[in-house]
């Protein structure tokens, strides 16, 4: 083990420690050069030793020590580096360790005996006389000890004044009667109330002799509000200095000017007291080290400040508790609570600033920008201890009268006079009557709302700091952009809520190169074009949801090419360009009611469709008219089963079966089949236009809508529809009549039957007709869906709904409820007939009973779903969109094609067996006869 005591090198001279390894070659240990520790660690070496001094002037020499360890007993170090010195060969290399201002022992050993040692504290403390000639300032000394691994002497405890007491006793032998200890005044960049304080080197405050430390004038994690009172005041809140950065001052200062800008009393400058936020006026003459003069106590004590940068203690003991004003440190001194995460380490274990991250201040005031919390009775007492001094902010300032005032921020709902009040930067003046005028002079505004006031018209404004103006639900009904070209800052504007008609450049409109949002949400605008954003390049979120938007025109988005959310939510838009948001590169959300501006030749190539919010079109695609095959299968499917079913029924009844038990009957059954042939007319109709828009539908998606083939498609569907649901009614008063009154002269004949039945269809032409009479047409009632026919079994309301509700619904309730009366009359009228009929009339009359009722209970099928759909849209209920198309396509056009299978079918299939009964019979009796 080898050692060196104190020695010190030149700036050209420099020390090696080299091992010699078994073949001669040398490892370095270590160099050290100028300016080298006065002390070096012992250092084990497990070979030969090699040393040299490199010394290019006067050579100074050197001193060594050494010794020598065999293996059983050779020093052990631990994973710290410290030896461990309560082994029994520790008296053998001591000597290497003790007293030499370093703690080289895990047990602290090699301090024990020195003189220097405090071992409640278990610090070492020395003292290094001066040296004739050595510089002795207190920065010298400083650095002095640091070179040695130390810092100048710190004593917090009375055992540590003690110990240097004892050793600085003998003064005699120190230069100039002079001792410079760990402890020194600080620059301005502290709070007030530490002014004439002092703290120790490692930056805790010294309160036993009115000490200081560095106020970290820069809190991490500010948080930045956009409406806060502390905008344009001079002070960088932001990291990025956002909200300094655009602001506009005034450049007349009567008093002292900052290097900020800040204009501060010309009594402030050089008062040892910062009024600039910089600090600038305090860029004086340099201040001396203050002399140590006060006697101050040692812990415990209740400390409290003055607010002149002089503090008080008063002593406490053990057992007495902190007042509510203050809080307790591990060393029993009571510090006030605004001293708590204030950048300044105020109790001796640091504990005041441990976990700042999660002070809460209940029933205290939090400072703003800090985790600084100040109790109420220290708010608006005369001096500052909030870092940015905002807990005296405005303690004497008037606030209007009916107004809530926090600082510079007002709000009013009231007219007040604005003007009286030229430092106001935040107001909220909704429902005041107030306007533009009212404000025109106070430019140092920055958020300004005047919704709900009224306001009918503006004028030019001149507002330079201003970032928000909200004038929403006023009486705005044309807007020229040229009345903001002045405010040069914005960045937010709303006037959502206004009956606004139009919105024009104006003659000097250029462009606005601020304004990021832009709320039209909620007017009376019909088209949106160039005209409407036009000098806004840098916008990034247009809001013209639920306004009466139809036309998108060509050029609507070209000058926003930044925009990132666009929402047209609630707006009946039906034109706009196919290539509508392809030149907004950075757009990333889309909101609106058309399921067409999120097809993808729409949007952007690097746009995500699941960005795009719109409400999925349950029926259509953007690329066909029915997005489904199993929609397109079923539809065909039953288009051909109506077709070819109600024909054959037609044809069956028309020259196959000329005579009827009723000779009513036959003309009822023919033209139900009549109207259920014309839903199959109808599904053909949208089928093939499924297959003309094929790939490409949502290009023609309103030219199919808007075109006559689709209003005939509609016309027709309905018409079946009622027609059908009439006829099934007729056929069942019919039936009852018959079967209840078989003798009667009031049954249906040919020529009544006839009748009746034009009575139907033209009731059933009224009803399909009615949505294309002039004073309905605003309704395009067929051109709600893609398939002609909109079903009120929906929330969503649309133009015509009273109406389709009242004829699907309620109409067809009354329909069915007849139906279901008329059968049950029929069914005890057969059972009252069944004993007095004869077996043949009987058997007849209840083969038509049970075919007439399977019709009526596959109506009850089709239209039972849908009138309880209708119901249930009706009381609020949400419907799945998939049970809307469900209906459309599966169940709307079901009973017209099963009708002919069930009332007309199946006599073929009796007579074919009654045939074959017949003929069985007659050869029966043939073979009888030749027996």
């Amino acid at each position: 083990m080898v050692s060196f005591p104190v020695f010190s090198l030149t700036e050209n001279q420099h020390l090696d420690l080299y091992a010699v390894t078994g073949g001669g070659e040398l490892t370095r240990l270590w160099t050290r050069t100028h300016p080298a520790p006065k002390i070096i660690p012992a250092e084990l070496v497990n070979a030969s030793v090699f040393v040299q001094l490199v010394s290019e002037g006067e050579f100074p020499g050197f001193k060594m020590r050494f010794s020598f360890h065999s293996v059983s007993n050779y020093p052990q170090r631990n994973g710290d580096g410290l030896f461990n010195c309560s082994s029994p060969d520790y008296a053998s290399f001591r000597h290497h360790l003790d007293c030499n201002f370093l703690v080289e022992c895990l047990g602290l050993e090699d301090a024990w005996d020195c003189p220097e040692f405090e071992p409640e504290s278990q610090k070492v403390y020395k003292i290094f006389p001066r040296v004739r000639g050595d510089i002795m300032t207190w920065y010298h000394c400083r650095e002095r000890c640091r070179r040695l691994g130390g810092d100048l002497a710190t004593m917090k405890t009375l055992a540590e004044w003690n110990k240097f007491y004892q050793l600085a006793g003998n003064v005699s032998r120190v230069v100039g009667n002079v001792v410079w200890v760990g402890i020194h005044s600080f620059d301005l960049n502290v709070a007030d109330y530490y002014r004439h304080a002092y703290f120790w080197v490692d930056n805790i405050v010294s309160y036993s002799v009115n000490v200081t430390h560095l106020f970290f004038q820069t809190v991490q994690g500010r948080v930045c509000l956009f409406h806060s009172p502390g905008l344009c005041d001079f002070r960088e809140d932001c990291d990025d200095a956002s909200d300094e950065a655009w602001c506009v001052h005034s450049e007349q200062c009567a008093g002292f000017t900052c290097r900020n800008g800040q204009c501060v009393a010309e009594t402030a400058h050089c008062d040892v007291r910062r009024d600039c936020w910089d600090g600038s006026d305090e860029v004086c003459d340099p201040i001396q080290l203050l002399e140590m003069t006060t006697v101050r106590m040692l812990p415990p004590t209740l400390i409290s400040f003055d607010g002149q940068g002089n503090f008080s203690q008063t002593p406490l003991s053990p057992s007495d508790t902190c007042p509510e004003t203050h809080l307790r440190c591990s060393d029993g001194n009571c510090l006030p609570v605004f001293v708590r995460c204030n950048g300044v380490y105020d109790c001796s274990d640091k504990a005041d600033e441990a976990q700042c991250d999660n002070v809460r201040c209940p029933g205290f005031y939090r400072c703003r920008s800090s985790s600084v919390c100040v109790h109420p009775d220290h708010l608006c007492d005369g001096w500052p201890q909030c870092p940015q001094r905002d807990d005296e902010w405005l303690c004497q300032a008037m606030c209007p009268s009916h107004c809530s005032c926090h600082g510079h921020a007002f709000v009013c709902p009231r007219h007040f006079p604005a003007p009286a009040f030229p430092q106001l930067r935040y107001l909220d003046a909704s429902r005041s009557g107030m306007t533009m005028d009212d404000v025109s002079t106070n430019v140092y505004l920055t958020w300004l709302r005047l919704a709900s006031c009224g306001i009918m018209e503006l004028p030019v404004m001149d507002l330079p700091n201003l970032r928000l103006l909200d004038l929403s639900d006023n009486r705005l009904t044309s807007l020229r952009m040229d009345v903001f070209l002045s405010l040069t800052n914005l960045v937010v504007l709303s006037l959502a809520g206004n009956p606004l008609l139009s919105v024009t450049a104006g003659n000097n409109f250029t462009q606005q190169r601020t304004l990021q949002v832009f709320d039209i949400s909620n007017t009376f605008l019909t088209s949106f074009g160039s005209q409407s954003c036009s000098g806004f390049p840098e916008l990034r979120i247009l809001n013209a949801s639920f306004s009466q938007l139809e036309v998108i025109t060509e050029d609507g988005f070209l000058h926003t090419p930044k925009l990132s959310t666009v929402d047209l939510q609630g707006n009946p838009v039906e034109r706009f360009p196919v290539k509508l948001f392809t030149g907004l590169s950075r757009l990333e959300a889309v909101y609106s009611d058309n399921y067409k501006m999120c097809c993808r030749d729409t949007l952007p190539a690097n746009f995500e469709t699941d960005s795009c919010y719109a409400p999925r079109d349950e029926i259509s695609s953007c690329e066909d008219l029915l997005r489904s095959d199993i929609y397109r299968a079923f539809l065909w499917m039953f288009c051909i089963l109506a077709c070819l079913g109600n024909a054959g029924c037609l044809l069956f009844r028309s020259f196959v079966q000329k005579t009827s038990l009723s000779s009513g009957f036959n003309v009822f059954v023919s033209s139900l089949g009549a109207a259920d042939f014309l839903m199959g007319i109808y599904l053909a109709m949208v089928g093939g236009a499924d297959i003309a828009y094929r790939g490409q539908y949502f290009l023609f998606e309103t030219a199919w809508k808007a075109e006559v083939v689709c209003k005939a498609a509609g016309f027709l569907s309905l018409l079946s529809c009622e027609t059908s649901a009439t006829m099934i009614c007729v056929i069942t008063l019919d039936r009852f009549l018959v079967l209840r009154f078989p003798f009667s002269r009031f049954h249906f004949k040919p020529k009544s039957a006839v009748l009746t039945c034009v009575a139907v269809w033209l009731l059933g032409v009224i009803i399909a007709a009615v949505p294309l009479l002039p004073v309905t047409s605003q309704w395009q009632f067929y051109g709600q869906t893609g398939i002609c026919i909109p079903l009120p079994i929906t929330r969503q309301s649309f133009p015509g709904q009273g109406y389709a509700f009242a004829v699907m619904i309620v109409f067809n309730l009354v329909l069915f409820l007849l139906i279901a009366a008329g059968q049950l009359l029929i069914f005890w009228t057969i059972r009252a007939t069944a004993i007095t009929s004869t077996a043949r009339y009987k058997s007849k009359e209840m083969t038509i009973a049970r075919r007439l009722t399977s019709i009526v209970v596959s109506d009850f099928l089709c239209w039972f779903p849908i009138g309880l759909l209708g119901v249930l849209a009706a009381t609020g209920t949400q419907i799945p969109g998939e049970v809307n198309v469900a209906v459309a396509i599966l169940v709307l056009p079901l009973n017209s094609a099963l009708n002919p299978f069930l009332y007309t079918f199946n006599l073929l299939v009796e007579r074919w067996d009654k045939q074959e009964e017949q003929r069985l019979l007659k050869a029966l009796e043939e073979e009888r006869d030749q027996d």
